[in-house]
């Protein structure tokens, strides 16, 4: 009997659910068991950051990300406390000498982290840490910030070297 399974064409940072029972013979079956599983984050690592392009202007669009399915980029943390074990990544070309970003804690929960297990069904309230760091995949951190759960705050840059890429790494502070 083959045991494996392969699913293809998954969407990535999703939560998918699956049922499994065993049969026993002469026609009996174990009782039907759920199982979860998150597809790893389509931006999970700083070389797949994704691109956000400023705006010249104060009118900006707005998007929603979240750290489901985000792992350990293996970069440690080092201004903010809390643990970077569900990281996600963004980056940015400097278009002026100074940008702002604002981060809304949505606490739509967190990814699935290197700590205890914990139930992909329970969204995960907790403080979400913003760092900004530069040079080559961001091997030096300029700036960190806290936002927790429900507020927002802005990162403001006024130092920025134009044409310089900067990364932003988000992260839920606990594990």
């Amino acid at each position: 009997v083959d045991d494996s399974l392969v699913f293809t064409d998954l969407e990535p940072g999703r939560i998918y659910h699956f049922y499994l029972r065993s049969f026993c013979g002469q026609d009996r079956w174990s009782p039907w068991q759920s199982f979860s599983f998150e597809t790893k984050s389509a931006f999970d690592e700083c070389l797949s950051a994704i691109e956000i392009i400023p705006s010249p202007t104060a009118e900006c669009d707005t998007e929603t990300f979240t750290t489901h399915g985000a792992t350990d980029s293996g970069i440690p943390a080092t201004l903010c406390s809390g643990i970077p074990d569900d990281d996600v990544w963004f980056k940015f070309t400097a278009t002026q000498r100074s940008h702002s970003i604002s981060f809304v804690n949505f606490c739509f929960g967190g990814g699935t982290g290197t700590g205890p297990g914990r139930s992909f069904m329970t969204d995960i309230c907790q403080p979400m840490i913003v760092e900004l760091r530069g040079q080559t995949c961001g091997d030096s951190i300029y700036a960190c910030m806290e936002v927790l759960p429900g507020l927002t705050r802005t990162l403001g840059l006024p130092w920025l070297e134009i044409d310089s890429m900067y990364y932003i790494r988000v992260y839920a502070a606990d594990t």
